[in-house]
Formats: structure tokens, C-alpha cells, sequence
């Protein structure tokens, strides 16, 4: 049965009001061709379901076409805040309904079962499930009488994914990350499929093992090329860092601009969109993105090493380096939404003292050391991968099945508790002061991973606070003995901030400073934190950087120096990026030239 209809056909398969699912996750392969033609088309009024969101929903937002929204995290991650997303949410504008990453996964996961929802262990502290009550139940096994958190199912009236390559029939076919879109195939009482070609059933027969998606579950097949830009579409293209930038700037400049923006992209057709953003010298570009990078090989740091580094360490990467200590190969280490300092510490980790840890990232377990940047890092890790996973495989395998060694969270806000907050600034939750992107999957490695690591680019009282003010994450017990005793994983939480590392492993007692900065006074430190502090009578001082660490940070792991970003205010940060970005453009032409 031919399924393939044009992309203005869309309006025969979305209708207004209708709960419509996106597939893709953070800055990859998000249907942005369907989103651009929603916006041709003006149809509204729409509830949109999207886990990790980012241009895709703040797009559709700005254009007015969003009732509702059910997600776990929305962020443009290194461009900041999704500036849509949040005005309507500080406003009321829309009903946002923000649910922990895994527990999205499993409600739609529920739907795709025919369930009316599923189970999952608890979220510790978090405030998520009290704030959004008809999603989450609280439950009593009927066997083990174990206390235990059910999840409602979300079934979309339309899922809309973007696959590389269909047949006429609907069998759809991806090699990048798969995100969600499977199960969102499966959940959902329609399908479109956008791909960046139709082939034949011949050429999907010859690889059966990348079809996601059967032909049975598609209602519609649309070829759409370049159809996920600006976001990343691995194998074929990286991110579109210039686009994305430039459509940060014109959120910021006023709303004559965002009135142009959206006017512009709302008149043109899609192939008016492809050659203006995508001419060809930008798209070869844009495709080498795509198959750039090479892994680093591991080099176990030398113990002769006393030299000293020129420059001098900063305090960034003695923190990468504080926070690479906490990686081993006894469980598995997730990298979350590009947060630079993390990412950059699993890196050193992997090339030195940890090289058979198991690193998962972008749905991909055992993915290796590679070269930190802002448009081709995804690629990298995803392409050289021991195994490529759904990302409901991931978390129910590693965040839920205790198999969770430490994944880093860099929240706005820590409390004497240990909670994290990384929903909103200010006590009205449905109507903040500032409205942060959302937790992703923080509820759960809070509660459910062996080692919590919290890091913070201000050591101040504004992010070290007595209570936060929403607990987005927050792990209950925190002590070994009463946390094993309920079958969790034990082990202490721990922050990294600039000044400081500070411990904190049973409920009753406070954190402690367990080491202070080289250089820095435990009066400051003191001063600067708005929780108890126990200071031990003798003073440890965080170990410095050896100049081996340093070398690899600088020359291999980070030569952009994106690990600078969480030290960064918005503006300072926007006009860093885009000198990384022109140098990420010259290296690429470069390449290009020579191949």
C-alpha cells in the first residue's frame, strides 16, 4: 500500500487540538520539516508531547500554536534557556505538565502496550509526582506489598519522527539515535513518518535490522530532506550550531524581529527553506559534520609527572578533574544533555585512570573518548558506540534497573538536603520567577544511581540554598544502610563547586567540607554557603591537576574550551560560542578542501 503523501498533506493527518508526540531528544533528530509546516498550516491549539525538547517545542510556542505541553526537559543546552518555553510558562500562557524523564518514557511505553499505565520505583524527594497528580499514583505491589509509583499512559492522537530512509509501504529506517520515536510508533493511534528519502522495499529488505519502524503502525510517508535541521540527523548531517545561534539572536532582539523570523519561515515552502539555510557549499559542511572525529586513545597518567603546567591550572579544570575521580568501571557513567564539565571529566576518566568504564550517551552504551564541541560531538560518540539502544532500553536498563554508577547534574539551585532544583526559580511553581528547562532524567539518577555528583559554576548562596525552591531531584534515605535496606543502590552525594567539594552521606547529619580548594579560605567558603557546613579540624585541600591531565583536557579532550560555559553569564557565553563556532566552520571548510 503506497503511503507517501506530500508535506502540505500533513493537515489531512494533524488536526487542531489534537495531543501530537515529536520524536527526537535534546539537539537530535527532531522533525523539524513536520514542525515548519505546522506553522505554514497554523494548526493550533495543539497539546504536544516531547521528552527532551528543545527548538522543536519553542518554535511551535513562539508561533501561538501550543495549548499544552507534557514534557521532561526543554532546552536549547548550550545556546541557554528555550526563551519561548519560558515566557509562556512564567506567563500561564500554556499548561505545562513536567514529569521525570523515565516516567515519560513509561507512560508512553504503557500506551504502546495497551495499558492504562505502568510501574516504577519511587522518586525519592522529588516534588514532580505531588505537583502533577493525575500522572503519577502512588501504588502497592500485590506481591512484595513494596510501595511503588505508577505511571499513567499517554497515548498521543499523532506521532510525528523523522527516519532516514522509507519505503512506500512505511518501513522506516534509522541509524542515528533513536530517542523514543519506536515506542512513540507504537503508542500513538497515528503515525507520519518524515525520512530523508523514499527508497525501495528492496534496499530496507537489505538491512531489516535498522527498521524502527514497521510499515503496519505508519498511516503517512513523507519525504522530507534535510528534514531534522537544524538539528543533528546521524549519519547525514551535524547540527546547525549557525542556525540555531541565529535563532537565539532573534528571540533576543524584540518581537519586530521574532514577527519577521516566524513570518518568513511561515510564507516559504520547504524547499524555498532547504536553499536558503542549506545551500550546497553549507550543506557539505553540514554533512562532514556528520562523519567527523576520531576517538582519543587512552593514556594512563604518569606518576613521574611533576612538571609544571603552562598556564597554571583554572579552577574549571581542576574541577573536571575532581569530578573525573568519581568514574570506574563498576557501573555505567551516563552523559545527560551536553553539560561541557561533565562530559569533559567522563573523557579524562575513560583516557586515563577508568578505560574500560562504560560510558552511555545519545542512546549509545560504550561509546568512546572523543573531542568535546558544539556541532559534531554527538556523531562522534554515536557512530563509534559498542551498541546502539532506544533511549526507553537506557533508562529502564540503567537508571531503573540499578546499574547507574554516576551521571553528573549541574542544578540552579542544592539544598543542606541534597535536593536539586532545576524546574523554577521562585515558590509559585505554576507562575515563577524564572522558568528553568526541567529535569530530564535527574529524578531518577538522584534517587536511583550509586554516586550523585552535583556541580556548580557559583559558589554563592543563591545556588547553595537552605531549602530549594522546588525539588526537582531528591534522594530518600541518603544513608547506606537504610538506602540498601529498601534494595537501592548506597552511596554519598557529592558537590564540586568552585571553591569547594562537600559530602553528604546520611540524612541526619550535615554536609561536609571534604576538601577545600588549593588556595582558598574556609572562611569564604563558609560564607558563601546557605546550608550547615560541618568543617573537620584538619583541612584537606582538592588535589591539583597534573600537568599530564592538563594536556589532555587542552589538547585533545576540550581545544575549544566549552568547559568555560557554566562560568559564563548569557552574554559573555553567546559571544564565546560564536567564536567557537567560527573556528568549528574553518576546521570543517578545511577538511573539506583536503578529502
Amino acid at each position: 500500500m503506497n503511503k507517501v503523501v506530500s508535506l502540505s498533506a500533513l493537515r489531512d493527518h494533524v488536526g487542531r487540538g489534537q495531543t501530537v508526540a515529536l520524536g527526537g531528544a535534546w539537539m537530535s533528530n527532531h522533525p523539524m520539516a513536520a514542525v515548519r509546516q505546522l506553522v505554514r498550516a497554523q494548526i493550533g491549539d495543539l497539546h504536544i508531547v516531547d521528552n527532551l525538547a528543545s527548538i522543536d517545542v519553542d518554535l511551535l510556542i513562539g508561533a501561538g500554536l501550543v495549548r499544552a505541553l507534557t514534557f521532561s526537559m526543554v532546552s536549547l543546552e548550550s545556546f541557554g534557556l528555550a526563551p519561548h518555553f519560558r515566557r509562556a510558562a512564567e506567563e500561564g500562557t500554556i499548561a505545562i505538565t513536567e514529569m521525570s524523564g523515565v516516567a515519560l518514557n513509561l507512560a508512553i511505553d504503557a500506551a504502546a502496550r495497551s495499558l492504562p499505565y505502568l510501574p516504577m520505583r519511587d522518586l525519592g524527594a522529588s516534588q514532580i509526582p505531588a505537583y502533577h497528580p493525575d500522572r503519577y499514583a502512588a501504588i502497592t505491589c500485590p506481591f512484595t506489598d513494596e510501595s511503588l509509583l505508577a505511571v499513567r499512559a499517554i497515548k498521543p492522537d499523532v506521532a510525528v519522527i523523522h527516519a532516514l530512509r522509507a519505503d512506500p509501504d512505511g518501513n522506516a529506517q534509522l541509524e542515528g539515535p533513536m530517542a523514543i520515536d519506536p515506542v512513540l510508533a507504537r503508542a500513538a493511534a497515528t503515525v507520519i513518518v518524515t525520512c530523508e528519502e523514499i527508497t525501495s522495499h528492496e534496499v530496507i529488505a537489505q538491512c531489516p535490522a535498522s527498521t524502527i519502524v514497521p510499515g503496519f503502525l505508519v498511516d503517512a510517508v513523507i519525504e522530507a530532506p534535510l528534514g531534522a535541521h537544524p538539528t543533528t540527523h546521524v549519519p547525514s548531517y551535524g547540527l546547525d550550531a549557525w542556525s540555531i545561534a541565529e535563532y537565539v539572536q532573534v528571540c533576543r532582539s524584540g518581537d519586530d524581529a521574532w514577527t519577521d523570523y516566524i513570518g518568513r519561515l511561515a510564507a516559504e515552502s520547504e524547499d524555498e527553506y532547504r536553499a536558503r539555510v542549506a545551500p550546497p557549499p553549507r550543506r557539505r559542511v553540514l554533512e562532514s559534520l556528520a562523519r567527523r572525529g576520531e576517538i582519543l586513545i587512552a593514556e594512563p597518567d604518569r606518576a613521574d609527572d611533576d612538571t609544571d603546567p603552562d598556564p597554571p591550572w583554572r579552577i574549571e579544570e581542576l574541577m573536571v578533574c575532581r569530578v573525573a575521580d568519581e568514574v570506574d568501571d563498576s557501573g555505567v557513567t551516563v552523559l545527560g544533555s551536553f553539560t561541557p564539565l561533565a562530559y569533559a571529566a567522563y573523557m579524562l576518566a575513560k583516557l586515563t585512570h577508568a578505560s574500560d568504564a562504560w560510558i552511555a550517551g545519545f542512546n549509545a552504551l560504550g561509546v568512546p573518548a572523543v573531542e568535546l564541541n558544539i556541532t559534531s560531538v554527538e556523531s562522534e560518540l554515536y557512530r563509534d558506540a559498542i551498541a546502539h539502544w532506544s533511549f526507553v532500553d537506557t533508562t529502564c536498563t540503567v537508571h531503573l534497573g540499578g546499574r547507574g554508577l554516576v551521571e553528573c547534574v549541574s542544578p540552579a539551585q542544592i539544598d543542606g538536603d541534597g535536593s536539586i532544583n532545576t524546574s523554577v526559580i521562585g515558590t509559585d511553581y505554576w507562575h515563577p520567577v524564572i522558568r528553568l528547562p526541567g529535569g530530564a532524567g535527574a529524578p531518577e539518577v538522584v534517587q536511583h544511581y550509586t554516586k550523585i555528583v552535583a556541580y556548580v559554576g557559583r559558589h554563592d548562596r543563591r545556588t547553595l540554598v537552605e531549602k530549594v525552591d522546588f525539588r526537582t531531584g531528591g534522594r530518600s534515605p541518603i544513608g547506606a544502610a537504610a538506602r540498601r535496606s529498601r534494595g537501592l543502590p548506597a552511596g554519598p552525594i557529592r558537590v564540586v563547586t568552585p571553591l569547594a567539594v562537600m559530602t553528604k552521606d546520611h540524612d541526619d547529619r550535615p554536609f561536609a567540607l571534604e576538601s577545600a580548594h588549593p588556595g582558598v579560605d574556609i572562611d569564604e567558603i563558609v560564607a558563601n554557603t546557605g546550608f550547615k557546613l560541618s568543617i573537620p579540624a584538619e583541612i584537606q585541600r582538592t588535589r591539583e591537576p597534573t600537568s599530564h591531565q592538563l594536556a589532555l583536557i587542552r589538547d585533545q579532550i576540550d581545544p575549544f574550551g566549552t568547559i568555560r560555559f557554566d562560568f559564563m553569564n548569557a552574554s559573555a557565553r553567546s559571544n564565546y560560542i560564536n567564536e567557537i563556532l567560527e573556528r568549528e566552520w574553518k576546521r570543517a571548510e578545511t577538511a573539506l578542501m583536503h578529502a
